[in-house]
């Protein structure tokens, strides 16, 4: 069942919940301060009564860009808040010209890259230990945006 929530950018008073959500999710959790440090890249969190239901961060580079970091509380899984976030992203990164979306994630998240793959990505590549904590493989995967 798809739940009702905003997409928006984020504010300073959001990093907070962005944060505490960020290390209920991953092992390796980016802290507060980095996070605060992206505020100026695209930055958008799905909110939902108030509350971060999810949230994306990603930095382009001209014609190419790179989601850093994105999660979803795992209560609202499945019900639209990742869609979205990673719609409201493609669409702003076409409107400045962006036309490549790249991401790396753990080899063993199969349900991050099944989900990848059913919005366009593609594995275009590996890390070789690329994650911390525990020491692990990244997958690469790219999608093509706006006009091919």
């Amino acid at each position: 069942m798809k739940e009702s929530f905003l997409v928006r950018e984020i504010q300073r008073s959001d990093l907070r919940q962005v944060a505490a959500l960020e290390t209920r999710l991953f092992t390796d959790p980016w802290s507060e301060g980095t996070l605060s440090s992206c505020i100026d890249d695209l930055f958008l969190i799905a909110e939902r009564e108030g509350k971060v239901s999810g949230y994306l961060v990603a930095r382009d580079s001209g014609t190419e860009a790179e989601i850093l970091t994105f999660g979803v509380d795992p209560a609202l899984r499945r019900r639209g808040v990742g869609s979205a976030l990673l719609t409201a992203v493609a669409d702003r990164l076409e409107r400045v010209g962006v036309r490549k979306l790249y991401l790396e994630c753990r080899v063993s998240n199969v349900p991050a890259i099944s989900f990848y793959l059913k919005h366009g990505f593609l594995e275009v590549g590996k890390w070789v230990n690329y994650y911390r904590s525990p020491r692990e493989n990244g997958v690469v995967m790219c999608r093509k945006i706006g006009p091919v």
